[in-house]
Parts: C-alpha cells; sequence; structure tokens
C-alpha cells in the first residue's frame, strides 16, 4: 500500500510512520513517498497513483493571521481542487483540519474569541466536505492539539526558522493517527464485540456477590463499570454488535438484568453465552451463528487467562484486557482499537443489531416446513432494485470490500471506482426485507460492456434464492447482451468464496474460458428460473 504524503510545511512524521504501518497491518507492504514541500494544489491538480495521500496543511495554508476572507476563498479553492482529485483518481485522501497556533497576534479578547470561531467554523467545513465527498476522510489534528495543549502541540522557532511548526510529541501523535486511519481504509471494520461480565461489565462476581452486590453506580470503582456500558451503548449504536460470554449460570445472568437498573439491557446483546464451557467455544458458536468471520471480532475480559486462552484457540479474534482497577484503563480500552472507528457509517450499521435479532427469528421459524421452498415462501421477501444510485454509494462500496463468501471476484473498490463504474456502466444494489424485518441493502451487480463484473450478497440472506431473483433479473436487462451478443459474468476464485464458484453454471452459464489472473469466463446459455415467490420491484432512476 502506498501512502503519500503532502504539505505546505516541514514535517518528520514519516520517520515514525512506517515503523506504527508495520506494526498495525504487517502484510500490506508500506511504501512511503513524500510530494514536493509546498506543492498542494499541483499534487491535487495532477492525481496520484498512491492508495492513500495525506494532505497535512498548517494554518499558515489559509491565512497569515487571522482567518478572514481570503481564508475562505483559499477553502474554497481547497474544495475545488480536491473535487478534480477526485474525478482523476481513485487514491483515498486524508485531510488535516486546523490549529490556530498560541502565538498568533491578537490585542483584545474578542479578536480571539472571533478567530477561534471562525476557525472552528472553517473545520466544520472541511468536515461537511469529508462526509459528503467520496473516499475523504479528516485527520483531526485540531484534536490531537487539544489533547496536547497548544503550548506542547507547537513550536514556535522551529515554525518560524524550519518552517517545521510541531513539536516531537505532537509528530509521533501525528504519525500515530495516520497509521489508524490508514488501517480504516486498508481493514473492514470490527462487526462484533463480545463482552466479559464479572468484573468488566460490572464491579465484583456475580455468582458470589448477587445481583445486590455487584458495583455499577455513580461512585468509585462502580463508575468505571457505569461509564465503561455507556460507552459499549454508543459503539452499539455506531454499528458494532455486541455479544455477552461469561461464566455464570444463565439464571443468575437474567435475574441480573431483570433487578439491576443499568446502562445495558439484556436486550442490548445480539447473543448471550452464560455458561461454563470454555470462552473460544462460545465465541466460536457466535460467530457460526451470526455467520460472520472470527477475524470481525474483538473480545474485551478483565482475566489474562480467558484472553490467552482465546488468542491460543481462535487467533484470528483480537483480544483486549479491562482492568477493573484502573479508572484510566477501564475508560480508554475501546480507544486503543482502531477498528472499531468507523471512516463513514451507513443506514444499515446502525441498523445491524435489529437486522440480527429478526435473523433469529427467521432461524426460528425454518421448523414446520415440508420444503426449503415453502419455507423461503413464507418469508415474503421483496427486493428492490436501484440503478446508479449515488446516494447508496458509501454502503456499496462497503459491501463491495467486506463481502468475501458470496462475492464472485473479491476485486475491492474505492468509492471513486464506484462513482466512476455508475459512470460508465450498470450498478445495481439490491435493499431486502421481509416478514420478520427490513435486512438494508445486502447485494451489489455491476455490469458494464454486458459483462457481470462483480455480483455479491451479504451472508445475511444467503441459501434463499435471492441470488437466483437477482440474475433473473439481469439477464433480461437491455444492457445484458452488450457487444458480446450475450451476457457473460466473471468469477475470480479466492481465499472465502468458494461456495459460489458454481453460481453461474447452476443458474444458465457456461465456462468459456480462463483469463491470465485466474478469472474464469462464463457466458449465458439459458436464462435462470426466476423464484416467483420473491417479489422484485425497481426504485425511481437516481435524480
Amino acid at each position: 500500500m502506498k501512502v503519500q504524503l503532502v504539505s505546505n510545511t516541514v514535517s518528520q512524521v514519516f520517520n515514525k510512520l512506517p515503523q506504527l504501518l508495520d506494526e498495525l497491518v504487517p502484510a500490506a507492504g508500506w511504501a512511503l513517498a513524500h510530494a514536493d514541500l509546498g506543492q498542494v494544489g499541483q499534487f491535487l491538480m495532477a492525481g496520484s497513483d498512491a492508495d492513500l495521500a495525506v494532505l497535512l496543511l498548517d494554518v499558515d495554508y489559509f491565512m497569515d493571521v487571522y482567518p478572514d476572507a481570503d481564508a475562505w476563498a483559499r477553502l474554497d479553492e481547497l474544495e475545488q481542487q480536491i473535487r478534480h482529485f477526485r474525478s482523476l483518481c481513485p487514491t483515498r485522501l486524508l485531510l488535516s483540519n486546523l490549529v490556530l497556533p498560541p502565538f498568533a497576534l491578537h490585542f483584545h479578547q474578542a479578536e480571539l474569541d472571533a478567530a477561534r470561531r471562525t476557525l472552528m467554523e472553517m473545520n466544520e467545513r472541511l468536515a461537511r466536505m469529508a462526509a459528503a465527498m467520496p473516499d475523504l476522510a479528516i485527520l483531526d489534528v485540531c484534536g490531537v492539539a487539544l489533547e496536547m495543549g497548544s503550548q506542547a502541540f507547537y513550536r514556535a522557532k522551529n515554525k518560524f526558522v524550519f518552517q517545521s511548526p510541531y513539536s516531537p510529541a505532537a509528530i509521533a501523535r501525528i504519525s500515530a493517527l495516520i497509521a489508524e486511519r490508514a488501517l480504516q481504509f486498508a481493514q473492514p471494520r470490527i462487526k462484533v464485540c463480545v463482552l466479559d461480565a464479572d468484573n468488566t461489565l460490572w464491579g465484583g462476581v456475580l455468582g458470589e456477590e448477587g445481583p445486590d452486590g455487584i458495583k455499577v453506580d455513580k461512585n468509585y470503582p462502580g463508575i468505571v463499570h457505569e461509564i465503561f456500558q455507556r460507552q459499549l451503548l454508543a459503539l452499539k449504536a455506531s454499528g458494532v454488535l455486541l455479544a455477552l460470554v461469561t461464566k455464570n449460570n444463565a439464571a443468575d445472568i437474567d435475574e441480573l438484568f431483570a433487578t439491576r437498573a443499568m446502562p445495558l439491557a439484556l436486550a442490548d446483546f445480539a447473543i448471550v453465552k452464560a455458561n461454563w464451557a470454555r470462552k473460544s467455544g462460545s465465541i466460536a458458536e457466535i460467530a457460526q451463528e451470526l455467520n460472520l468471520g472470527l477475524s470481525s471480532f474483538l473480545f474485551i475480559d478483565d482475566s489474562q487467562f480467558e484472553l490467552d486462552e482465546v488468542a491460543l484457540t481462535l487467533p484470528e479474534v483480537r483480544c483486549l484486557r479491562f482492568d477493573p482497577n484502573s479508572f484510566l484503563s477501564g475508560q480508554g480500552v475501546l480507544a486503543t482499537q482502531p477498528l472499531l472507528q468507523a471512516l463513514r457509517v451507513t443506514g444499515e450499521d446502525l441498523a445491524r443489531s435489529a437486522q440480527y435479532r429478526a435473523e433469529q427469528s427467521r432461524q426460528a421459524a425454518r421448523t414446520g416446513f415440508g420444503s426449503m421452498d415453502e419455507y423461503i415462501g413464507s418469508l415474503d421477501i421483496a427486493v428492490t432494485c436501484s440503478l446508479n444510485q449515488q446516494a447508496h454509494l458509501a454502503r456499496i462500496t462497503q459491501l463491495v470490500n467486506k463481502t468475501n463468501q458470496f462475492n464472485l471476484t473479491c476485486e475491492r473498490l474505492s468509492e471513486t471506482e464506484v462513482r466512476d463504474l455508475m459512470r460508465r456502466g450498470h450498478v445495481f444494489d439490491f435493499h431486502v426485507r421481509d416478514k420478520f424485518g427490513d435486512m438494508g441493502i445486502v447485494g451489489v451487480l455491476i455490469l458494464l460492456d454486458g459483462q457481470i463484473r462483480n455480483f455479491l450478497l451479504s451472508c445475511r440472506v444467503l441459501g434463499r434464492k435471492v441470488e437466483d431473483k437477482i440474475l433473473a433479473m439481469v439477464c433480461r436487462h437491455p444492457a445484458a447482451a452488450g457487444p458480446h451478443g450475450a451476457l457473460t459474468a466473471l468469477y475470480k476464485p479466492a481465499a472465502k468464496n468458494a461456495q459460489v464458484e458454481t453460481l453461474y453454471e447452476r443458474l444458465g452459464f457456461a465456462h468459456t474460458a480462463t483469463l491470465a489472473d485466474g478469472a474464469m469466463l462464463y457466458r449465458l446459455q439459458r436464462a435462470p428460473d426466476d423464484p416467483g415467490f420473491i417479489r422484485l420491484t425497481h426504485a425511481a432512476p437516481a435524480a
């Protein structure tokens, strides 16, 4: 992965960045480059072949002393240049926000207050830009300065003599932040946070002290667990599933949540495993029940023994220790894992807990049907197809980059590349709901020049013939034949997509060639059967 630093000041962040990146993602093959100093506009207008570009801009890029009309004009110009850059290449961008230096000249407090407010407005403008623009995220340099204090963050002499405004401590923290953001671009977000109970969610051992004896309150040490539970609620609200794995009697856990008022309720956990089995076994069961890979799991426990047992048995699971005796450690444990953060949160992320509860209802309803078709028909599945919908760009890109099992090529794309495919071809997305609930956008099919370049579905709809319905529709689409005279499709074997290696053959395609990169080319011979018990409608065209 190539990372390029672009700055208007001399910066030593690359001194420590290679080591930090290698520690976070050892196998990524990091390559680092530094653009010429002060060539920000030229860089943005020319484009880049880097995977990630970091725009580290000191406040001097926008203003001489205080924010003024010229500063806003520079910001307008920067936004236009970034939009142009987005049109040229798929390189992801990290853009630093702004910090008012402590040595900025001011003669009265009102003048300084006005400058600070304007700088906050400029940072809000940058944040809105990042939220609205594909593959752009904010590097929160302002947050680093607030944490450290501006006096510790800046070095006035170095700024004016060497054009290097940051202190060594600030450079180290900015480097770490860049590495964390690079990791978030390179790897999928954690999907499930598995929690221990005793001395983690609450203070004390439930089996020994009973529901009234455990500590979750406003006083120390109970406040450590009170705040931790509130943090977990916020994590759940952002789209990460919570699961509870505890060596306790299930009846005791039920009694505790029924009788003690705590921030977390039992319903906040997608799955609860209260038993005396090894925790690694319970976590493996949860992964199977949710149909999620273990690499998307995080396990938090106060016991180093339990953490070691899970790490040894399930090495894909990330493990973190919660220290109930340290207020700072207890409050900061979630902040130590960058992959709990999301660069962008979609509506499907926010609805994930409800979606998995609905999935459990679906699984429970499977009994009592004579055939799978009868069961699927009973679900009243409805599929809504959208075409080239820019409003769905973030979710489409998320699915393309995190779906592994039902993914015909496993080709990863940036938002910019997906947007370009919308311009040149047909990017279909599929929203699925049934009588148990709304599953959100769970499928993507990319059709370009009469060829299915990729087709992928979330694991939550597998086994319900949704893929049959989608392909039956696409085969009838006017753009299906293209220049080939008949619809063609690609399948590229990958580490985890073996379950779809015969999909095209099952649905009426014939293998015609194997390409140099290992991809297999198929050609439609007969239209696949259309499952009539699944309804498919088309959304209104994008405006």
